[in-house]
């Protein structure tokens, strides 16, 4: 028969394995707003790019380079960009920020500071009753990959995107987070 202390190093492990936060990928370089995984991409932004950074009040300094990259970190949370390929499984692009929903197409640093190049999605209506009020049908604009960006560390939460077909796409916050009554 088992004595005590090894049911207690037992429960510490498991408090320990279920407790502990796992990064999900490596940091490879740490800016000013967030944590950078994988490798730094030199990345030349055409006009119309120069200019969805001037709208979003972000100046791009032609003396500095910019660079591209796929996933970022920010306080625990992983972000990954819609260029990132290796994530086959699920759809992690789609975020929330300054009260809208946005899926990242890819992230840029430049001066140290990391932006997330961001296609808002056009919330159509909140299609169930107030007792579900975080699910929200959207549209997802075509032709257009960016339309806003904003700084990674402005994201406030990871989504969750049930696309059915063009008439039918759906966006909520990560259902975890969502409380229960």
């Amino acid at each position: 028969m088992a004595s005590t202390q090894d049911h207690s190093d037992v429960t510490d492990f498991v408090i320990k394995m279920v407790s502990s936060k796992r990064q999900a990928f490596k940091v490879t370089v740490t800016v000013t707003n967030c944590g950078i995984g994988g490798k730094l991409t030199t990345f030349e932004p055409n006009a119309k790019l120069k200019e969805v950074f001037k709208k979003s009040g972000v100046s791009l300094d032609s003396d500095v380079p910019v660079e591209k990259f796929g996933r970022a970190v920010v306080a625990d949370m992983a972000y990954f960009s819609r260029e990132y390929t290796r994530m086959a499984k699920r759809n992690c692009t789609v975020v929330y920020f300054d009260g809208k929903f946005g899926i990242i197409q890819y992230f840029v640093l430049q001066r140290q500071v990391g932006y997330a190049c961001i296609t808002e999605l056009k919330v159509i209506r909140s299609p169930l009753p107030t007792y579900c009020t975080r699910l929200y049908a959207v549209e997802i604009p075509r032709g257009e990959p960016v339309t806003t960006v904003v700084e990674v560390s402005e994201i406030l939460d990871k989504c969750v995107i049930l696309e059915g077909n063009e008439r039918q796409t759906y966006v909520s916050l990560m259902p975890n987070y969502v409380e229960r009554d």
